[in-house]
């Protein structure tokens, strides 16, 4: 349907169709969402948002009751919950949506359970200790679960465990500071599970959405950026080997997506890092110095950015299309 869509699109681009008669092109192609498409969208969205509404408010009801209930009370309302989740997921099959959903939330259920437990017995616990243990025990879940964003409920799970554990606990290895650890253990796990998702698509339907392989790498890109960011702010804490590995992910990303996969988002996405970078590199040369004409040139210099990522993207785009 996309490659149909994008057909139309060029059409018309080119003149064929007129703009007037778009909407009734696109509507004998089929292309356009009818009722009964309407009606299961609308449906599925508030499956979701109701089942996502009852995890927090039973978070609410734990909080808002916590003095007026007894230790055994509240573990075991939500161990029942729990099971209740479980004997849905099992009813409806890990088939159908509702079930993934259901184990969805009986993921949230355990952390809630396990936050329970370290409030009730005052285990002296860290928080990071927290995301590790969820993260462990809900892992066979992921696995069983084969849902896509119940794996990435699963990855900030691990991403939090990693940012709380750094903040914790010095640096593992001297050359590094405790930022730079931060960022870049984060950044490893997400480049990793992003290239993981990708390979896994050839095997895996339900792994070919691209909005989740997407929504990995704005995090993998987010934090490359911020490590650049970072070295260009404090270059006395970080270390000239970031730009190195910041230039790789660049190249990675642009092969990758370029090359290999055609992605206009990715590509997108590698262009607004880029200027990110470029732009607080000026403002870390131009203004550091009390240069008042460096806001001119950095907004220039960030007009003409966009301007040639905009024309080069739409090159990209025209060739992908054909």
């Amino acid at each position: 349907m996309s490659n149909h869509r994008q057909q139309l699109l060029r059409w018309a681009e080119q003149g064929s169709i007129p703009a007037d008669k778009m909407d009734a092109a696109l509507k004998t192609a089929g292309l356009l969402p009818g009722t009964r498409d309407w009606s299961r969208f609308l449906g599925r969205l508030l499956l979701v948002a109701g089942m996502l509404s009852l995890a927090v408010s039973v978070l609410f009801f734990f909080a808002f009751n916590w003095h007026s209930l007894g230790r055994l009370t509240k573990l075991g309302l939500i161990e029942s919950l729990i099971i209740l989740s479980l004997i849905g997921y099992c009813y409806f099959g890990g088939s159908r949506l509702t079930g993934k959903i259901i184990l969805t939330v009986a993921m949230i259920l355990l952390g809630v359970l396990m936050a329970l437990f370290g409030q009730i017995y005052q285990t002296g616990a860290d928080t990071w200790q927290l995301f590790a243990g969820w993260a462990l025990l809900a892992f066979p879940w992921v696995l069983i679960g084969r849902f896509a964003p119940l794996w990435l409920l699963w990855a900030v799970l691990v991403n939090f465990w990693v940012y709380l554990y750094n903040t914790t606990f010095p640096p593992l290895w001297w050359a590094f500071s405790s930022t730079e650890t931060t960022l870049w253990t984060s950044f490893f796990f997400n480049t990793l599970l992003l290239i993981l998702w990708e390979m896994g698509t050839k095997y895996f339907s339900w792994l070919e959405g691209r909005w989740a392989i997407r929504l990995l790498a704005v995090a993998g890109g987010t934090v490359a950026t911020m490590i650049v960011i970072f070295t260009i702010v404090d270059r006395h804490q970080a270390g000239g080997w970031n730009i190195l590995l910041y230039l790789g992910w660049c190249t990675g990303i642009y092969l990758g997506y370029r090359h290999f996969r055609h992605d206009l988002f990715m590509l997108a996405g590698l262009c607004l890092s880029i200027i990110i970078g470029t732009m607080v590199l000026l403002a870390k040369v131009l203004l550091d110095s009390g240069n008042a004409g460096g806001f001119l040139f950095i907004a220039l210099a960030m007009v003409a950015m966009s301007a040639i990522s905009a024309v080069w993207l739409k090159k990209v785009h025209g060739e992908t299309v054909g």
